[in-house]
């Protein structure tokens, strides 16, 4: 692996995350308030944010497409 681009085997923690709030994914000051919303929200990593939202548009896009038989 000695020609393997150093950025292909980097993970989220290798570059530093930001913390978002897990209700809407706006940043999170350091009382842990959303500044979006101005709700105390629980801080995630971004990447952890992404992965939800992710995985919230699949399973409706599922629901959809069964919605549609």
């Amino acid at each position: 692996m000695k020609n393997y681009d150093k950025y292909k085997l980097a993970t989220p923690e290798d570059y530093g995350s930001d913390y978002v709030s897990n209700c809407c994914g706006a940043r999170v000051n350091y009382s842990d308030r959303c500044q979006y919303c101005l709700e105390y929200c629980e801080p995630i990593e971004d990447y952890e944010y992404q992965a939800i939202q992710k995985e919230n548009y699949l399973e409706s896009k599922a629901d959809a497409e069964r919605d549609e038989r």
